[in-house]
């Protein structure tokens, strides 16, 4: 989780980045886990193309943040706490930034979204693109008050097969929601409009 590193000791790619979190949730997401009843299910490697293999092999690097320790932020209804969860546990930077799938890196502005879900069995062939959640007009955020981002955030799913985890967001607590809110309100606005978010399936 801290630097990308999987159990063989080779590097994956960056997609859900968990290496700012805190020492002490990285140290709480592990004595949950072993708290778990353990689960037979067996789970195929993924394959690679050449491509994808040379990429691994040659340019993907351990993940270094370049911080000498990762200490606890303080939870409250603050922005540097809202900036910790969208960056660094509930993963909005890593979705809602345009990113090159192939690498990796992130190539858009933050929060600004336009990252693409290419349709998957998973999704039964739907595709979805994220949206900008910056407050500019062209987001999909513009126009909102507190009460509008809380009540959309504990709604939970509207789409079935959306790969955003609304599950877990809609039993955020207060003081988390807060948190979101007062760090997106404090974004600096960026021009990127979405103009769909959700594709049906081709042939439907």
């Amino acid at each position: 989780m801290r630097y990308n590193i999987l159990h063989d000791g080779t590097t994956t790619i960056e997609l859900m980045p968990f290496s700012t979190m805190s020492d002490e949730d990285i140290y709480s997401v592990i004595a949950f886990l072993r708290t778990q009843e353990p689960v037979s299910h067996v789970v195929e490697p993924t394959e690679w193309t050449m491509m994808g293999k040379a990429i691994k092999t040659l340019a993907l690097k351990p993940m270094d943040d370049g911080m000498d320790s990762h200490p606890e932020v303080v939870k409250g209804a603050t922005v540097e706490y809202g900036k910790y969860l969208a960056a660094s546990v509930a993963n909005c930077r890593g979705c809602h930034t345009n990113r090159d799938l192939k690498s990796g890196a992130f190539i858009g502005p933050e929060y600004a979204g336009g990252m693409t879900f290419e349709p998957t069995p998973e999704t039964q062939g739907w595709q979805f693109v994220t949206p900008n959640l910056t407050l500019h007009e062209t987001g999909v955020m513009h126009g909102w008050d507190r009460n509008m981002f809380f009540n959309r955030m504990t709604a939970g799913r509207m789409h079935m097969t959306s790969p955003m985890p609304w599950g877990s967001f809609s039993r955020l607590d207060s003081t988390d929601l807060d948190a979101l809110w007062l760090f997106f309100s404090s974004l600096e606005p960026v021009e990127n409009e979405i103009a769909q978010v959700v594709f049906e399936p081709e042939g439907e």
